[in-house]
């Protein structure tokens, strides 16, 4: 294929890919995908990870975070835009990959398209396995095709890259690395093996060895590298088993057809429209449509009704007559109306299409490879593009395999492996029998059918709304300081502690609170809600930073602060002597009854530290 219509086919890749990041920003402002942000803030306030604070084994999108911090003025923009090239690139990287194998523009675009789909509600704290993966399978592919040890120096570094991204990434990519390595021994005569094994081996594991050498010094002189290696490897779960037996149940019929679900009794509240129901108005709507009248009102002081069937579409007929609805299922019932299957049932689908396909690439890709092998007849132009197509395809199968065993611990991680499965992909709609081809067209469309059905509450989906939204992501994204543009609370801590104080913060989501406040965390992190750290030794260390910071407030994001530390006898003790609860907060603000207050705020008589 002419180059020129490569650059054309990657800036299309890109710029597509872009356009589908702007427009769904505004449904990935939420806490989880300011994942780095609490590290990278803390550097950029001077900490220094393994002294004053523990990183969580993300050193390289910490120091991107605090980078991009930096450059952008303290804005969140700053974030996502390195979310959002990393993303970029690694989709236009697997798309240059899926046509290399398929030589086909239209094979190539027609599973962008589905690709696409997916990304619109891919969280973009997954930018790092979007762009690590792809790059990973470009040098190990590189290196299987045209052997050397700066090839080989090339896979070690992208695996130390990997590594430093997040370290369970360096584990994949090397098994990849020996896969590549294998290929190259099985291509060569046996005698020539150990010296190609040595000399190739040795220059990855240097060349790894050089990108890992500051960071290695860093927590050698520091923490040490085994009590971290110790600390970090509780960071990662257990595999999540053995999820290709989800294989033994695949069925598009009952996935993608819609199934109104059994009859479902349940309840409802309202309170009816006084302009358009009198009583024996609201007597015939409840016979019409079974309305049993409960006793008792509900908190909000609306009427209870026992319904018989919570997914009987004739619910909808209710919405003129009544205000202040709750227990409905309108979405649910939206989808049964339009005639859609549930997303619960896409998602299977997407999934188990996400877990056959690379097992597809390791089949075909080892047939193609043994054809080229044995195959007479065959001229060596053909059998050398034979046999980098195959040991392309094996490569990707063999690394997908490796990441679906070890990260789909739930079936929406699909996502972080879809771009490249399905840009390689692409070869099964472009080269091969008709009949085979057809299978391929016909799975992509079932396919990309169920990622419109997962996918429909995506921002892009509402034309009509999504200028607005837009407008309202980029405000939030260029408000300077973030505080402005975040909740209530968040405003709270910011505006009442000062420059140089910390917080305690804990919960399950805790990554966005230290950013929209501008204040460094106390006590090393916050993890506390996985218990991480809580070994008497490194609890006593948490609780000596602690105890010499100056913390104002401990929040918690989620469930009431001191059932997190529960697992931390002793900081336990620390907040119950040193902290009480504010009120109206249920539990999840404390403030420090050592420091006194300079002023009060609002209503509440709410504590001010500044």
């Amino acid at each position: 294929m002419r180059r020129e219509a490569r650059i054309a086919h990657g800036l299309a890749v890109g710029v597509a890919t872009a356009i589908v990041l702007v427009m769904n920003a505004r449904g990935q402002l939420y806490d989880t995908n300011l994942l780095m942000l609490s590290e990278g803030m803390a550097l950029l306030a001077g900490d220094h990870p393994y002294r004053d604070f523990f990183e969580s084994g993300t050193p390289a999108g910490a120091y991107l975070s605090m980078a991009a911090q930096w450059l952008a003025g303290y804005r969140l923009i700053g974030e996502f835009l390195v979310h959002w090239m990393f993303i970029t690139a690694g989709v236009v990287l697997s798309f240059h990959l899926g046509l290399r194998l398929s030589r086909s523009i239209v094979a190539s675009l027609a599973t962008l398209a589905v690709a696409l789909l997916l990304l619109s509600t891919t969280p973009s704290y997954h930018y790092t396995k979007l762009i690590v993966f792809p790059v990973a399978l470009w040098c190990a592919w590189r290196y299987a095709d045209q052997p050397g040890a700066w090839r080989a120096a090339a896979l070690g570094c992208a695996g130390a890259a990997g590594f430093l991204f997040r370290h369970d990434y360096g584990l994949y990519i090397a098994e990849t690395a020996i896969a590549a390595g294998m290929l190259v021994c099985a291509a060569m005569p046996p005698r020539a093996w150990a010296g190609i094994a040595v000399r190739h081996t040795s220059a990855a594991i240097l060349a790894a060895a050089v990108v890992l050498a500051p960071w290695a010094v860093a927590v050698g002189t520091t923490e040490g590298l085994a009590p971290y290696t110790e600390a970090r490897l509780q960071m990662y779960e257990a595999p999540p088993g053995f999820v290709y037996r989800t294989l033994l149940h695949i069925n598009p019929w009952r996935d993608l057809r819609a199934q109104p679900p059994a009859p479902t009794p349940g309840v409802v509240a309202f309170i009816w429209n006084s302009g358009r129901v009198d009583a024996a108005r609201q007597r015939q709507l409840e016979a019409k449509y079974a309305l049993r009248q409960l006793p008792e009102r509900d908190e909000q002081g609306r009427l209870q009704y026992a319904v018989q069937d919570m997914f009987d579409t004739r619910l909808f007929e209710l919405d003129p007559y009544i205000n202040d609805g709750r227990g409905f299922e309108w979405d649910r019932l939206e989808e049964i109306r339009l005639g859609l299957p549930a997303p619960d049932n896409a998602l299977r689908w997407l999934t188990q299409v996400m877990l056959a396909v690379p097992l597809l690439f390791i089949a075909a890709g080892g047939l193609m490879l043994w054809r080229a092998r044995t195959a007479a007849g065959v001229r060596d132009v053909e059998r050398d593009v034979a046999r980098s197509d195959g040991r392309g395809l094996l490569l990707a199968g063999v690394l997908l395999v490796v990441i679906d065993l070890s990260l789909f611990r739930q079936p929406s991680y699909l996502v972080v492996v879809a771009p490249l499965t399905l840009a390689v992909a692409g070869r099964f709609l472009a080269r091969g029998v008709a009949a085979l081809r057809l299978a391929a067209l016909v799975v992509l469309l079932l396919t990309g059918y169920a990622a419109v059905v997962w996918t429909r509450e995506a921002p892009m989906y509402e034309p009509a709304r999504l200028s607005e939204r837009t407008s309202e992501a980029f405000t939030r994204l260029m408000a300077s300081p973030p505080a402005a543009a975040a909740n209530a609370t968040f405003r709270y801590l910011y505006e009442c502690t000062a420059p140089g104080d910390r917080l305690l913060v804990t919960g399950s989501t805790p990554f966005d609170v230290n950013y929209y406040t501008e204040r460094p965390f106390a006590g090393g992190h916050v993890l506390w809600h996985f218990a991480w750290r809580s070994d008497p030794a490194r609890e006593a260390e948490s609780l000596a930073l602690l105890a010499r910071q100056r913390v104002p407030f401990a929040f918690s994001t989620t469930d009431p602060l001191l059932a997190d530390f529960k697992r931390y006898p002793r900081i336990y003790q620390y907040l119950v002597e040193n902290f009480r609860a504010v009120d109206g907060y249920d539990g999840k603000l404390f403030v420090n009854t050592a420091l006194q207050p300079v002023r009060r705020l609002g209503p509440q008589n709410l504590e001010c530290f500044r």
